[in-house]
């Protein structure tokens, strides 16, 4: 009787366990990142401004790190690719804001497109404006 009673508690346990697993998953909150501008900064570099639009906080997971990326393409020709995991951790706090500094400086008017890409494992709310694409005219000297 004693192997039968463990044997009963060992698939209890595994059917517990599986349950808050599968919450915990489906408990993340969904990623809301939206390229909120593009613009060039004071020096000319190519600024990127990224929100967070969610209003809880959104804690990477390492594969999350690793195939989340802001991509840069300048006059349709991918010019950079950013891991999420290099951006500042405010970023990712309810409703953080980030400027992501470039070193792309612009000598003449171009058409930028900067997006936010997710890997199908992470929901994300809204993904229309996971993108932007803006014409950038450079500063006067």
């Amino acid at each position: 009787m004693g192997i039968a009673y463990m044997m009963q508690k060992m698939k209890l346990l595994i059917v517990i366990l599986t349950i808050l697993a599968a919450v915990g998953a489906f408990a993340c909150p969904p990623a809301d990142f939206a390229i909120t501008d593009i613009k060039l900064g004071p020096e000319g570099f190519l600024e990127i401004h990224i929100a967070n639009r969610s209003a809880e906080i959104h804690e990477p997971a390492n594969k999350e790190n690793e195939k989340t990326f802001l991509t840069i393409t300048i006059e349709d020709v991918r010019r950079a690719e950013y891991k999420l995991k290099y951006m500042p951790l405010h970023l990712f706090q309810p409703l953080g804001k980030v400027t992501w500094k470039t070193n792309f400086r612009l000598g003449w008017s171009v058409r930028v497109h900067a997006q936010v890409k997710l890997p199908p494992l992470i929901p994300e709310t809204r993904i229309e404006d996971n993108r932007l694409t803006k014409g950038l005219h450079p500063h006067a000297r």
